[in-house]
């Protein structure tokens, strides 16, 4: 009979055991099951942050996009008032060209 008690107490140990050896592979299992939802939660919310900086860069060249646009048209108005200038100028010095060979002329013919 104690033969039979040593056997049964083995067993129960040998059980014990087992239980603990599961328990401690579930706690394992639990924590890397904990880790890699922490480590997704970290590269969602990097990827969150990587979209917003994606946005504020799109936003900000288009904002470039925009003013580069200003600068060519103020560019090109100047460029257009300045043709004018010229022009007119030029217009000025043929005149007063005509004028002065007029004048010229006048006091030939006196």
């Amino acid at each position: 009979a104690e033969a039979h008690l040593d056997a049964a107490q083995v067993q129960h140990r040998e059980e014990q055991q087992g239980a603990h050896a599961k328990y401690r592979q579930q706690c394992s299992a639990d924590v890397i099951v904990h880790d890699l939802q922490r480590d997704l939660a970290a590269a969602r919310a990097a990827a969150a942050a990587a979209a917003a900086e994606t946005a504020a860069a799109r936003q900000d060249a288009s904002e470039a996009t925009r003013s580069m646009r200003e600068v060519t048209a103020a560019s090109a108005a100047v460029e257009e008032e300045m043709e004018a200038r010229a022009s007119a100028r030029a217009r000025d010095h043929d005149r007063d060209k005509e004028e002065a060979a007029m004048c010229r002329l006048r006091e030939v013919q006196q």
